[in-house]
């Protein structure tokens, strides 16, 4: 199976191929693997357990909620986090 990484690069959409249809078989394929992972819960979250929280339990992670962080706000907190980890020599707990 070849993936858009082996296209080279003169095999790459143009408005001619899209139009004629060539593409249509890729990206039918591509949005059903984007809606078949999208359908795979993909985060944990304290309000619903999942098998994965058996397992994290005990090991240290750090659950960041990033929905209303900007990617700077994000990076700033796992930053803080792990300087906490490397300073204690432990994880630290939840921010």
């Amino acid at each position: 199976m070849s993936s858009f990484s082996d296209i080279p690069p003169s095999r790459v959409a143009t408005a001619g191929r899209a139009a004629s249809g060539e593409l249509r078989g890729r990206r039918a394929r591509s949005d059903a693997h984007v809606r078949e992972l999208e359908a795979q819960r993909m985060v944990t979250d304290p309000d619903h357990p999942s098998p994965a929280d058996d397992v994290l339990r005990d090991l240290p992670h750090l659950r960041l909620d990033n929905r209303a962080l900007s990617p700077g706000q994000a990076a700033e907190r796992i930053l803080s986090w792990l300087e906490e980890a490397t300073d204690s020599h432990a994880a630290p707990g939840p921010p």
